[in-house]
């Protein structure tokens, strides 16, 4: 009896963490948001190039929120092995950004963690987006699979 209680415990353990590992996959795999949604998470599942010279910032992640007050972070990591380089990446709400976060990447440092936030109001649809870019000409320039994007819903944010 003491092992079918274990082993329903781990088995619902599982579940729920299979369910909360599916939502987050299910979640990057679709495009829009329902209105009930409170958090958003969209992860990347393979590196991207930021390619070899200096170009409008490459999108990494991407969403579409619904109307409301949304409070947006990312993480991301740049690698770089070869001659240093400055790297950004910011939240932008359409064309407008939230924020940019930046940051040198070189073969003294390989890689290098980003992390914007930001929060905005909005009384419809709304694009939310992680964009990245370098400065220089380096090629070899990418953002490592994992980077994150998440939106959360918030009850209380101020205009200030």
């Amino acid at each position: 009896m003491r092992f079918q209680r274990r082993f329903v415990l781990l088995m619902a353990t599982g579940l729920f963490i299979a369910a909360a590992l599916g939502a987050a996959g299910y979640a990057a795999s679709r495009p829009n948001v329902s209105s009930a949604n409170v958090d958003v998470i969209r992860t990347r599942s393979t590196p991207r190039s930021l390619g070899g010279g200096p170009a409008s910032p490459v999108t990494i992640l991407y969403v579409s929120l619904p109307a409301g007050s949304w409070v947006v972070t990312a993480s991301a990591t740049a690698d770089n092995f070869g001659n240093g380089d400055i790297v950004r990446c910011g939240l932008y709400r359409g064309s407008t950004p939230l924020d940019v976060a930046s940051t040198v990447v070189s073969a003294a440092n390989g890689m290098a963690s980003l992390a914007p936030i930001g929060a905005f109001k909005s009384g419809g649809s709304t694009a939310v987006s992680l964009r990245c870019s370098h400065d220089g000409l380096i090629n070899g320039i990418t953002i490592d699979a994992g980077a994150v994007l998440w939106a959360h819903r918030s009850s209380s944010l101020n205009d200030s």
